[in-house]
């Protein structure tokens, strides 16, 4: 597209979203971003062990996990939990719809369709006919229609622990949080709400509650044509924005339930139910390390060895240190990378110097593949958030950070746009530290077949 043509068709565009209340500016931003494509991150080398991720001998963890352990009660868990379980029966809609999958896509396929029987919703799998046609009976709506349900009531586990949501709860209880706060999609919200009340038997005060995702962050999406999609009346279709657009929502929880400190963790990372204990301590230690460091804050001011200690935390000199001694902290565990696609820990290129920055591979520009080849850890999402001292959240947005992502829509190539992640470009300001948690801490479930083999086998009486 020329730059004449294209300066009329991004005014076009501009014009079409302020008429949806946009303010101008926002409107040129995003709209801007999305004809230029997205701005890569400038990162210097992964961090590792030795050079960004520290790791901690078993008395230092036991020392933190005490510490995080004596602030579980002025603490919470904020869980973005927004979607549906579409994404992880992708290739078996497809399947179903009878396009022609990629060799991946089958393999993953004809795994589903061998393994079914120890998938951990086998029985009711059966029922919905499964013995005829398994993936029929996963997709269709007269089936379990697993990829309209929303993630956090797939039931990942056994009768025992059935789904995330009430794994979650389970953890939070163990930790001695003071709450949960999940996000859900509006048509989910009466699913989660059921989901609640049958599990308040097991709360014990534990405070747990639901929040949507404001519409107002919702963003536009470009055509391969080079201009904004639109609806039949002519108006931009806008999707929701990514979990960077969750920041709201974590902002709100903090603030309405006075929480010092808040955990971060995704929906799908939850461990059965007899692997449970074995991440408490963990966890406890990264929340643990966010007290010590904002103490060692706190008195740097005025104590040398703080601040020194606090150097070796960060990795920075110590000017840099006093100069963000006001800053929120975040500790963020890494587990050692087993080739997942994802983000994970590097060095990135500031102003004022090197910060450490959770990036995700589709911000890395392609001529920066030897930094990530040479990359040893990847993020799982288990963070703890000094929230006590976050203030306005958006203090801290690198807004160069907005992900683009190409995706393929009723066979239609897309640019969809995302805030900057939540825990990638929104904490770009936050004081950050990594620590190396063991890869047993991680649990994903990308794709059904990553559940495959989970049926709990009955235990003798």
């Amino acid at each position: 597209m020329s730059p004449p043509h294209r300066n009329a068709v991004v005014q076009t565009d501009v014009s079409a979203l302020v008429a949806r209340g946009w303010s101008e500016d926002e409107a040129r931003r995003w709209v801007d971003r999305l004809h230029r494509g997205a701005v890569a991150s400038p990162v210097l080398r992964p961090a590792i062990p030795g050079d960004g991720i520290h790791t901690l001998d078993p008395a230092t963890r036991d020392d933190l996990a005490r510490l995080g352990a004596s602030v579980a009660a002025t603490a919470g868990s904020f869980v973005p939990s927004s979607g549906a379980a579409t994404r992880m029966c992708d290739a078996l809609v497809r399947a179903r719809r009878g396009e022609t999958l990629g060799p991946e896509d089958g393999a993953l396929v004809e795994r589903v369709r061998a393994g079914w029987k120890t998938l951990p919703f086998a029985d009711a799998l059966r029922a919905a006919g499964a013995d005829r046609d398994p993936i029929a009976a996963l997709v269709d709506d007269d089936g379990l229609a697993l990829p309209r349900r929303p993630k956090a009531l797939v039931p990942f586990h056994d009768a025992v622990q059935p789904s995330p949501l009430a794994a979650h709860v389970r953890d939070a209880r163990r930790l001695g949080l003071a709450g949960l706060h999940l996000t859900a999609s509006v048509e989910h919200t009466e699913a989660f709400d059921q989901e609640i009340r049958a599990l308040a038997p097991d709360l014990a005060g534990l405070r747990v509650d639901v929040s949507t995702q404001d519409p107002g962050t919702d963003l536009p999406i470009l055509a391969e044509a080079g201009h904004l999609v639109r609806d039949v009346d002519g108006r931009p279709v806008l999707r929701p924005g990514g979990h960077g657009a969750l920041l709201g929502n974590l902002a709100r929880a903090v603030v309405e339930r006075g929480w010092s400190y808040t955990l971060l963790r995704n929906v799908d990372n939850t461990a059965p139910a007899e692997e449970a204990d074995a991440h408490v301590a963990w966890r406890l230690a990264l929340l643990g390390l966010v007290v010590k460091l904002e103490r060692l804050a706190s008195e740097a001011a005025v104590d040398p060895a703080s601040l020194d200690a606090l150097v070796a935390w960060t990795g920075w000199d110590a000017d840099r240190c006093r100069r963000r001694l006001d800053r929120p902290f975040r500790v963020a565990g890494m587990v050692p990378s087993r080739g997942q696609p994802g983000g994970g820990p590097f060095w990135v290129q500031e102003a004022d110097g090197a910060s450490l920055q959770i990036v995700e591979l589709v911000q890395i520009a392609p001529e920066d593949a030897g930094v990530v080849a040479r990359a040893t850890h990847f993020n799982p999402v288990e963070i703890a958030l000094g929230t006590g001292r976050m203030g306005d959240p958006r203090r801290w947005i690198d807004p160069s950070a907005a992900i683009l992502q190409r995706r393929r829509v009723d066979g239609v190539w897309v640019t969809m746009a995302e805030h900057p992640g939540l825990w990638n470009g929104s904490m770009a300001g936050w004081n950050t530290v990594f620590v190396e948690i063991p890869a047993s801490m991680f649990h994903p479930v990308k794709t059904v077949a990553d559940l495959l083999g989970r049926r709990a086998v009955a235990r003798p009486q």
